[in-house]
């Protein structure tokens, strides 16, 4: 038993609420604006993201190691206290934003619905995320062990 799933028995005894991903946060991929535009990678005051950040800075991030151009923007910035999880080689890896920002095709920003704000502290999702990261890990060792196998 997680520490996790003891907590929930001795605090909640009734149990908890169960929600999928969907129900509690929008969710937007990030990109990268075109390099061979230079007008959008010029006096950048946006910051992009990207898994560098996470391993220079660590996972809570308020500051970028690249910044974008205004103009590289498409639509909206994604707003802070954003969750970023990597979908591709680092799939599972994650980080809280602190600022408003984009970050590279390789991650999916999760973005807490607003009926959900109030029931919710963002930092309690993130930390979840390395419960989820787990999971996710632990299914795709298992899928790729049974096409080993077969």
């Amino acid at each position: 038993m997680s520490r996790l799933d003891e907590m929930i028995a001795e605090l909640c005894p009734d149990g908890v609420e169960y929600r999928t991903v969907n129900e509690l946060f929008n969710t937007r991929n990030g990109y990268t604006p075109s390099k061979s535009n230079p007008e959008f990678w010029e006096n950048g005051t946006v910051p992009w993201f990207r898994m560098e950040d996470i391993r220079e800075n660590g996972q809570i991030l308020s500051d970028a190691i690249q910044y974008v151009n205004r103009k590289a923007v498409k639509g909206d910035l994604f707003p802070e206290d954003s969750i970023i999880v990597a979908t591709s080689a680092t799939i599972g890896q994650h980080a809280l934003l602190k600022c408003k920002s984009l970050a590279n095709q390789r991650f999916t920003y999760l973005m807490l619905k607003d009926a959900w704000k109030s029931s919710f502290d963002i930092k309690f999702l993130f930390y979840y995320c390395y419960k989820l990261k787990r999971i996710k890990l632990l299914i795709i060792s298992q899928f790729i062990w049974k096409i080993i196998i077969n």
